[in-house]
């Protein structure tokens, strides 16, 4: 489709029609088409001359009440004396069902994952609790002791049931102004409860840091797919560090990070471990999808793919630090609320 920059539509396909049909059968503003939200970051982005626009995507809520998932890109031509822009749209609508019933199973292997720390543990809270209840059955010690100790088992097991099942529960929604600290906190105490006592779990926010637009349970999954990824870095056990604080990307740091670092006010939640390290040679390949270095069995290689499709989605980016024997640190990057634009995962 061909527009001025005022969004005056000047030549359209058939395909587009039938995209916008019934709501604007013969369209004259591509901008009216939109929803405004979309309309007025499109004029804004134009306003500014990007010089290399990001694809863009929209919800389209047709009469029959059926959402369309649209990507749109543009390009700016040259014609007859002046510049014209020409936009592409792409329905997503498709391949966005199939991405969310991949990160939905993605999320189930992640459970799964945990599902044996879990079993260990619960087993560990009810044998206090059958042992607490034969005591009072004996009528020995002091009864006192042992009901308390039966109340708090119930309650961490009960803990532990609500997160899991948060977790797994999670839908998949629409982004929402959110406190990272608040989140990386959960994520910290279901990881204390299921990971096991060989583990030193430590969590650290800064004080006073805004929100991002963020998706809760999207959140969840990228952080834990992290830990699991430390977890098993460390067999033997060792030190598990979550953190959260502000940091600005000047154009150097962007272009040193590489990918889809761009400049900007960030909230930086980092995952390190002090396990093992990763190879340089693997390094290239961390992302791709199915690519593991895990035993067949223990991993699909998609923990790490999800988490890069994840951080696209919210407008951020991954950036890793490593060495053999001295551990690994993710760094994932979420631009704050007011910088935010939603991007198309490629």
């Amino acid at each position: 489709m061909l527009a001025e920059s005022d969004g005056t539509i000047l030549h359209y396909n058939a395909a587009f029609t039938a995209l916008f049909a019934p709501a604007a059968p013969s369209p004259v503003n591509f901008f009216a088409c939109l929803p405004d939200e979309t309309a007025a970051a499109l004029r804004a982005s134009i306003a500014a001359a990007e010089p290399r626009p990001r694809p863009r995507e929209t919800r389209l809520l047709h009469a029959s009440a059926d959402t369309t998932v649209v990507e749109i890109t543009r390009a700016a031509l040259p014609w007859e004396g002046r510049t014209i822009l020409q936009f592409h749209l792409r329905d997503l609508t498709e391949r966005k069902a199939l991405e969310t019933q991949l990160l939905r199973s993605q999320r189930i292997e992640l459970l799964g994952q945990l599902a044996g720390s879990v079993v260990h543990d619960m087993n560990n809270v009810l044998t206090a609790i059958d042992g607490s209840a034969t005591m009072l059955e004996m009528d020995a010690g002091t009864p006192a002791l042992h009901l308390q100790n039966i109340h708090k088992s119930v309650q961490r097991a009960g803990g532990m049931m609500r997160q899991l099942l948060m977790f797994g529960r999670g839908s998949d929604g629409e982004l929402q102004p959110l406190d990272l600290g608040g989140a990386l906190g959960e994520v910290a105490d279901l990881v204390r409860e299921t990971f096991g006592k060989r583990f030193l779990v430590r969590c650290a926010t800064a004080g006073g840091l805004p929100t991002v637009l963020a998706d809760p349970t999207q959140v969840h999954q990228v952080v834990m797919n992290l830990c699991v990824n430390a977890r098993d870095a460390m067999p033997e056990g060792g030190i598990l560090d979550l953190t959260v604080d502000r940091r600005t990307i000047d154009c150097a740091a962007a272009a040193l990070a590489g990918g889809d670092a761009r400049p900007g006010n960030y909230l930086a939640v980092s995952v390190r471990d002090s396990g093992t390290g990763i190879p340089p040679e693997i390094l290239p390949r961390l992302f791709d999808p199915f690519f593991t270095t895990k035993e067949e069995g223990k991993g699909t290689g998609l923990g790490l793919a999800t988490v890069l499709r994840l951080m696209r989605r919210h407008g951020g980016f991954v950036t890793i630090e490593t060495a053999i024997g001295c551990g690994t640190c993710f760094t994932c990057h979420f631009p704050l609320a007011k910088a935010l634009q939603p991007v198309t995962v490629p």
